[in-house]
């Protein structure tokens, strides 16, 4: 939970001035993690600008980006919260260059020195394009009388993960809070604050797990594993296929109401766990295969459960992709058909034109 005493989290009536528009922009409403704007770390607004327009405002402090490293060095907790914040301007400003339509806009950034309890910070904000809500709450909205909507968000995920991979770009976090939604046909990914690109140098560029450890492949569950490096950075052909499981967890989310890993998580016998096996990770994949054989084996059981039975056989078409995009192989994880065009398996392209195909198809039951 956020710590409502800091000054990120006491904004509301402030005037914030960017460092790309003129004028400022002033948070209305603090809106509740609950509602899905992710972000242990930051404190989320609705905000209008002093021409009228509105939008959603992320905010976070030095004390607040850093109060897990009170043993560390106050400047260099300054250092690496500043390192943060500009590799996070940085990169939105580089999708945003490249036309990346399924990524987030950031519209403003800036920071303020702010006082709150009698203790005086640093406040970084970014202003974000506003969106409806993310796809934990529109999901629940729906009266799931047709799934075309979530085919849709699944095509501009993977759309959106495609235009960070062609960039060299892995963005480590996708999961429902960070998929946000602006029309019932236009989902974009959002929360950039954990992604790593081969062209920018950030603060994640050396760890091996960035994103949130309930959503992530178990590569980065913390066994023992080689990645490729480039200098001091993990490599992108490493990250990729990390982005590649979190889209078919998306998939398994939507098909079953659960992301796919702590599903996972549940077959994996203890000694299997990555705190009891002491060998490299692939002497334990053959018992993670069948981890997420049985894992995979729940879906037809839930497309019954929760989808009208005209969709249900257009929905189990979605589970030999979503199996492929989850392997517990990240060598094997990926698009199959892309060994024999010659392409990386984490290249969506194929996969993206899928999940359009079954939208419209589901469309047409």
């Amino acid at each position: 939970m956020i710590n409502k005493d800091t000054p990120s989290a006491n904004l509301i009536g402030f005037d914030l001035i960017g460092q790309k528009r003129d004028g400022h922009w002033t948070p209305i409403e603090r809106i509740s993690n609950d509602e899905g704007t992710g972000g242990t770390f930051s404190v989320a607004y609705k905000a209008k600008h002093s021409n009228g327009s509105e939008a959603f405002l992320k905010a976070t402090d030095v004390g607040l980006l850093t109060r897990a490293d009170s043993q560390v060095p106050l400047l260099d907790r300054m250092s690496r919260a500043a390192s943060e914040q500009s590799f996070e301007r940085r990169v939105l400003d580089f999708c945003s260059g490249n036309n990346m339509d399924r990524v987030v806009t950031a519209l403003d950034y800036g920071d303020r020195e702010v006082e709150h309890g009698g203790v005086r910070d640093i406040v970084f904000f970014i202003v974000f394009e506003k969106a409806l809500g993310d796809v934990r709450s529109s999901a629940l909205a729906q009266e799931r009388e047709t799934p075309s909507w979530f085919l849709r968000a699944l095509h501009n995920i993977a759309v959106g993960v495609n235009q960070l991979h062609q960039q060299g770009i892995a963005h480590n976090d996708i999961k429902p809070s960070n998929v946000l939604v602006f029309t019932e046909a236009v989902q974009k990914l959002g929360d950039l604050g954990r992604a790593t690109a081969d062209n920018i140098n950030g603060p994640w560029d050396e760890m091996i797990c960035v994103g949130d450890r309930t959503y992530v492949p178990p590569e980065l569950w913390g066994y023992k594993i080689e990645y490729t490096k480039q200098l001091n950075k993990v490599a992108f052909s490493s990250r990729a296929p990390a982005d590649v499981y979190l889209l078919g967890s998306m998939g398994y989310f939507f098909l079953s109401g659960a992301p796919l890993t702590p599903i996972l998580q549940n077959f994996i016998q203890p000694q299997h766990q990555p705190v009891n096996w002491t060998e490299d990770y692939s002497a334990v994949l053959p018992y993670l295969i069948d981890a997420h054989a049985s894992a995979m084996a729940l879906l037809p059981e839930a497309i019954s459960g929760n989808w009208d039975s005209k969709h249900q056989d257009c929905l189990l078409e979605l589970v030999p992709l979503i199996r492929a995009l989850t392997s517990p192989d990240p060598v094997q994880r990926g698009d199959p058909a892309n060994t024999a065009r010659n392409l990386p398996k984490y290249d969506l392209q194929r996969v993206t034109s899928l999940f359009d195909l079954l939208s419209k198809k589901v469309l047409r039951n």
